[in-house]
This record gives C-alpha cells, sequence and structure tokens, in this order.
C-alpha cells in the first residue's frame, strides 16, 4: 500500500493516494486518480444531475403535444411528467428520460435525440403505439 499523501483540490483535505477514486488506467498500466475525494466528487455529480433534471423540467414546461395540444397553457393542472418523446421514424438511439436520470449524456447528446422526436402527452403516446400493434 502507497504511504504518498495528496491533496485534495476541492475540499483541500490531504489523505493516502489510495483514498483518490480511481478513474482509469493510464498506457504504463497505473491507475489515474481524480481529483476530488469520492465524498465531493458524488456531491458534485449530484449536483450536475440535479442541475439536467431542472433544466428538462423548465424545457418540457414550454412544450405542448403535437396531437391534442396537452399543455401548460391548457391544462390547470399540467405535469410535465404527462409529456413523452415519440421516436417517430423508428431511429430511437436512447430513451431521453434514461439519459436525463442515468447520466452521462450532455446536454447537446440530448437535444439531437429529442430533435428525433415529436412531443406526445401520455394518453396519445399510447395511443400511438396502440396502432402500431394493430
Amino acid at each position: 500500500m502507497s504511504q504518498e499523501i495528496k491533496t485534495y483540490n476541492h475540499c483541500q483535505e490531504s489523505k493516502h493516494l489510495e483514498k483518490f477514486p480511481k478513474h482509469k488506467k493510464r498506457k504504463d498500466g497505473t491507475w489515474y486518480r481524480r481529483r476530488m475525494c469520492n465524498p465531493c466528487y458524488n456531491l458534485t455529480k449530484e449536483f450536475y444531475r440535479q442541475e439536467k433534471r431542472n433544466w428538462f423540467k423548465n424545457y418540457k414546461e414550454s412544450l405542448s403535444c403535437s396531437c391534442c395540444g396537452y399543455s401548460k397553457k391548457t391544462h390547470k393542472h399540467f405535469s410535465t411528467w404527462a409529456l413523452e418523446f415519440h421516436h417517430h421514424d423508428k431511429n430511437k438511439s436512447y430513451n431521453v428520460g434514461n439519459m436525463i436520470n442515468q447520466g452521462g449524456y450532455a446536454l447537446s447528446t440530448i437535444l439531437k435525440e429529442i430533435n428525433k422526436c415529436i412531443i406526445l402527452c401520455c394518453r396519445c403516446h399510447r395511443e400511438n403505439h396502440g396502432l402500431e400493434i394493430t
């Protein structure tokens, strides 16, 4: 076990090198270690994940169902959960909801996937898929 001590950039705590999370292996076979301790890294990841969720919710509030017109303007009890992204050309690379919640995707990548979709409320989306089955 290495006794090398390093100072975290984020919280300025000094800890043994093993306390730094491993990121990936270098070409020489040694591990590259992150610049933040695990708690700081997890807090930072959660912050960005929450920022992405907030952006997504605000974005969906500006949309409406392309079939029936369900939107914040037309319904008193509007919910962003009711609007869904339908891949109408069978060109689905990713599920937009998973891209937001499971992380790792840049907003530019998410917007590219959204641009492949039409916006439908949950009812119209189910009806649309029902028509595809029969």
